[in-house]
């Protein structure tokens, strides 16, 4: 795996200024939208990309999504395989720390009052 496209996408992801999760509740899908700097800059932070699979990738439906908003209007939509793993859809997947996987687990259990977790059903 090439460190230099997991270092500019890493980069890049940094400068997201709002985060969009996107998980299931009783089979429903809910999002949260996290836009507050401190919290954006943690769970962007904890965002290690270790390495990248380029090209076209298969996946079930997934369970979780989580959308960077960028200052200047644009997104990528990112969807969880796994807790080490993200797809970028038409472009690849992120190899990444399950650092990140946790971090996303954490807001999204503090804005609902219980433990969650962004990669299943949370009955």
């Amino acid at each position: 795996m090439d460190s230099l496209p997991a270092r500019a996408a890493e980069l890049e992801f940094g400068k997201a200024n709002a985060l969009v999760l996107t998980y299931t509740r009783s089979e429903a899908r809910a999002s949260l939208r996290l836009e507050d700097v401190g919290t954006v800059a943690r769970l962007v932070g904890a965002l290690k990309i270790e390495g990248v699979w380029q090209g076209m990738q298969s996946q079930l439906e997934p369970y979780g999504i989580v959308e960077f908003a960028f200052p200047h209007k644009a997104s990528v939509l990112a969807s969880f395989v796994d807790a080490q793993h993200l797809n970028i859809g038409g472009w690849g997947v992120l190899v990444i720390s399950d650092a990140f996987h946790r971090e996303v687990c954490l807001a999204i259990s503090r804005a609902e009052g219980r433990p969650m977790d962004i990669l299943r059903d949370n009955e």
